[in-house]
């Protein structure tokens, strides 16, 4: 029986290979599951459809949900929007079988305009109950996607809005949740206003993009700041920092010597 390494040196010459060490790794099958990995073997593998799609059934056939998701992933990124529809089926099995990413990017689909092109309805209810689901299993991953679906419903949903776009800029750190939690704080949506908090994460946000018109928010709102507020919303980014080394220490690599504002 081939192991993985096998497989990956077949995977040098072989799309049946490659569709393999990529359910494996969509699986962590033989090896540690890993999503990104998986994903670059299956745009290799893809070029040749039918196989992949063959050895991708043998793992659906086995009940493996990464293999289901695998599938799905292939005729999305392969088939006209008509065509996905009844490949579908794939993704909500590998969901309901509590595979995270299926969960999570259903639940994505689902919330969008544009779930059509995907083979799926439109439907944001069931959207957020995916997402909560992959939010119960343990992933951060839904955060920013709940945010956007809480405040574009009808009718908005803005203090749950606020709850996960919270979470977003505190557990995953992206620029662009940190600049959206800003804005909230800005314009006390789903909390109150302060405009300290929206200092203080637009500075965070600003120094990742690393463009001089990222920091034109930061600037505008300490415009409005007194000098005990900017220090208090600049030595707040210190802190945030501070709680934990391992994301000091992630923020610093990306940003070394943060260019720290005067606070007076």
């Amino acid at each position: 029986m081939l192991t993985f390494q096998d497989w990956r040196r077949k995977a040098k010459r072989s799309r049946e290979a490659q569709a393999v060490v990529s359910m494996m790794l969509f699986c962590g099958d033989g090896v540690s599951m890993d999503i990104g990995e998986a994903y670059e073997w299956l745009l290799k593998s893809m070029k040749d459809f039918d196989t992949a799609q063959s050895v991708f059934q043998q793992g659906c056939d086995r009940g493996q949900a990464g293999a289901m998701y695998a599938m799905y992933l292939l005729a999305d990124l392969s088939l006209d929007s008509k065509e996905k529809r009844a490949w579908s089926h794939f993704l909500v099995e590998a969901a309901e079988l509590e595979y995270v990413q299926a969960q999570t990017l259903l639940g994505i689909y689902l919330g969008s305009c544009l779930a059509s092109m995907h083979g799926l309805d439109e439907d944001p209810k069931l959207a957020e109950r995916w997402l909560l689901r992959a939010v119960e299993n343990g992933s951060a991953q839904p955060f920013s996607h709940l945010f956007h679906l809480y405040r574009d419903m009808k009718p908005r949903k803005l203090k749950r809005a606020f709850e996960f776009i919270l979470k977003a800029a505190q557990e995953e750190g992206m620029p662009s949740d940190m600049t959206y939690l800003a804005e909230c704080y800005a314009k006390g949506e789903g909390t109150p206003k302060d405009l300290v908090a929206a200092a203080k994460w637009s500075y965070l946000s600003a120094v990742q993009y690393h463009e001089p018109p990222a920091f034109e928010d930061f600037e505008s709102l300490c415009a409005k700041l007194t000098r005990a507020e900017r220090r208090k919303a600049i030595n707040g980014a210190k802190s945030w920092l501070r709680k934990d080394a391992k994301k000091a220490a992630n923020f610093e690599l990306k940003n070394p010597g943060l260019p720290w504002p005067e606070s007076g």
